[in-house]
């Protein structure tokens, strides 16, 4: 059953910022997109308040640029504010949503109907929380879980077709900012690729989850064939082998399964492409850092932060999509556009039967 929620709260420290260290609010980054769901939230009837552990002279400011609205300031015991809040608006707390992400807020998640934390949040938020976000603090996590509460509204309504109407409008709406972005650096990705299958080397894909059927999916396109007749070009996805898989996440940890693959495989001047939506992926952190050592080119294709995946590569291609579905669609697209280009690399024919 989808919760009736009635009431948004908001922690702001590390929900609506970064949860940086500082303190002074001119220095607070607010992600526009998420100033924008809150807008469209109210104009459909939520009720929006901010409940922070912060002074009202450093949290004020936030909240004003934020819509401005009922603000609780001070809060140590944030349940106790939760309660208030409950209480004023005449609500039961299962009618109540709350994003945070710290410590102290646990009793207050453990309380309300819905309780969501940012992918950042500290373990003990996470572990409480009916849902943590794909997207951090100050990154897109306010307008992830006001996208949930949409779809909650949509189902209760039972109107499908709105919940279809909006992931496609979203979807659409990623497209539009990708073509309309610089295509320089994905032209510079595009040459790196055919000038190493023109020196005789291959390109080699990897993920995890859904980046891994990406890699197979491309890997496929080039040894097969996009939409051109021509001959094979060599490419190679590290995630297909379940049996090599498994066995070296046994033997070495799973952190190894891609780096122990390019140590085997990878020759000077061939292409990597390593896929992580959140940046932090460890295997393709440690398999990026191995491509290098073997003088191989490296690719990255992360999400909105680059992240230790996007330092490990020559060239890194980030993606302003907050959705995790939304980044991987983008990674697909724009290499669906290489395979594009690459299928006029080579002027070959299949090879006759004699």
């Amino acid at each position: 059953m989808k919760p009736d929620i009635r009431l948004l709260v908001l922690d702001i420290d590390g929900v609506l910022t970064d949860g940086s260290d500082s303190v002074a609010p001119s220095e607070k980054r607010l992600y526009l997109r998420d100033l924008d769901a809150l807008t469209r939230l109210r104009n459909q009837g939520t009720d929006i308040a901010f409940l922070t552990g912060e002074p009202e002279g450093i949290a004020e400011p936030i909240v004003r640029r934020c819509g401005g609205g009922e603000a609780l300031y001070g809060m140590k015991d944030k349940a106790e504010g939760i309660r208030t809040l409950v209480k004023k608006h005449g609500l039961t707390m299962e009618q109540v949503c709350y994003v945070a992400d710290g410590v102290r807020d646990v009793p207050a998640l453990e309380i309300v109907g819905l309780a969501l934390a940012p992918a950042d949040a500290s373990v003990a938020a996470r572990s409480v929380a009916d849902r943590v976000l794909s997207t951090r603090g100050g990154l897109g996590a306010v307008e992830e879980a006001i996208a949930l509460l949409e779809s909650f509204q949509s189902s209760a309504s039972e109107e499908p077709t709105a919940v279809v109407r909006a992931e496609l409008k979203q979807a659409a709406r990623e497209m539009q900012a990708l073509a309309q972005e610089d295509p320089a650096d994905l032209a510079r990705v595009i040459e790196t690729m055919a000038g190493c299958l023109s020196a005789g080397g291959k390109i080699v894909l990897l993920g995890n989850g859904g980046s891994a059927a990406i890699a197979q999916h491309i890997a496929t396109e080039l040894v097969g064939r996009y939409r051109r007749e021509r001959g094979p070009l060599p490419a190679l996805a590290l995630t297909a082998d379940t049996a090599l898989l498994t066995a070296l996440a046994n033997d070495f940890g799973y952190e190894a399964v891609f780096e122990r693959q390019v140590q085997a495989l990878l020759r000077f001047g061939d292409v990597v492409i390593g896929m992580s939506t959140s940046g932090k992926s460890e295997n393709v952190v440690r398999a990026l850092a191995a491509a290098r050592e073997a003088g191989a080119r490296t690719i990255a294709l992360v999400g909105p932060e680059s992240g230790e995946v996007g330092d490990q590569a020559e060239c890194c291609l980030t993606f302003a999509a907050t959705d995790t579905a939304r980044i991987q669609e983008l990674h697909l697209t724009v290499l669906h556009v290489a395979c594009s280009c690459l299928d006029g690399f080579r002027s070959i024919r299949p090879r006759k039967s004699t």
